[in-house]
């Protein structure tokens, strides 16, 4: 991404930044390490790609209102470019991908979140209404335990739903 996106980022008040898209790899690592560079050095928060295992496996728990809040963000899938570059990069940690989330909530718990907020590139673009598979994946990720689920990728409003975890 453009320096000026992370600079208007900062400028309109934003402080985490959900970065995991399909086409976010296709630039390889340099790319990835690029943009997270250019956020970081802005004091953003970044979420979605990483440029370490290390920072792969840390959860985002911050503290808002005396309430310790995860934040998740994945994608449902990478573009062919993407896929290629990372696997040929052996960085599969990189952009962690939706298979990955009941366990990433499981550990969120773990370390002491008391709210969980996934978020995740999903869906076909232009179209208003979910997918089944959209709502088979937005179930797991309820029944797996996350409050708040806010996705993006369809670029149209998509309706909001309320979900019951299966444990309720």
């Amino acid at each position: 991404a453009p320096d000026a996106a992370a600079e208007l980022l900062c400028t309109t008040g934003v402080n985490l930044v959900a970065i995991g898209f399909p086409k976010v790899y296709d630039k390889g690592a340099d790319g990835v390490r690029t943009t997270l560079e250019a956020l970081h050095d802005r004091n953003l928060l970044t979420i979605g790609a990483y440029n370490t295992q290390e920072e792969a496996s840390a959860i985002c728990i911050r503290t808002l209102d005396n309430v310790p809040v995860a934040f998740l963000h994945y994608t449902e899938a990478l573009s062919g470019t993407g896929k290629k570059a990372m696997k040929s990069s052996g960085a599969s940690y990189a952009v962690p991908l939706a298979e990955t989330i009941s366990a990433d909530i499981r550990r969120a718990r773990e370390q002491g979140a008391a709210v969980v907020v996934v978020s995740l590139n999903w869906g076909t673009s232009g179209t208003s209404k979910p997918t089944n598979a959209q709502r088979k994946l937005a179930q797991a990720i309820a029944d797996a335990g996350a409050d708040v689920i806010v996705g993006a990728g369809t670029r149209v409003v998509q309706p909001v739903t309320w979900l019951t975890h299966k444990n309720a």
